[in-house]
């Protein structure tokens, strides 16, 4: 019997351990989270590099591109450019 209750304290003792393991691997994650959370926080405030809008369909059809680290002024133009141009093609404009 009481190698019953041995294993049985064992069994406490190793669940109570993992328990405290995935907890601190619960917090360490969110915690690796709130960087991200304030970057797009940041990012919301801020206003695009580039910007344009028109309507299609009678919908109004926004694009916006905002210059990322190491990126040109150049580059960022070519990129909104280019989504800018694919979403004429998908949407296009009105007369």
């Amino acid at each position: 019997m009481q190698t019953v209750r041995k294993h049985h304290d064992l069994w406490k003792v190793a669940t109570l351990i993992a328990a405290i393991f995935c907890a601190g691997t619960a917090i360490k994650a969110s915690r690796s989270q709130l960087p991200t959370t304030i970057e797009i926080a940041e990012a919301l405030e801020m206003e695009p590099d580039f910007k344009t809008t028109y309507l299609s369909g009678g919908m109004k059809m926004t694009v916006t591109t905002y210059q990322k680290d190491g990126d040109t002024l150049a580059q960022t133009a070519t990129i909104h450019k280019d989504k800018v141009a694919a979403l004429l093609a998908e949407f296009p404009k009105d007369a």
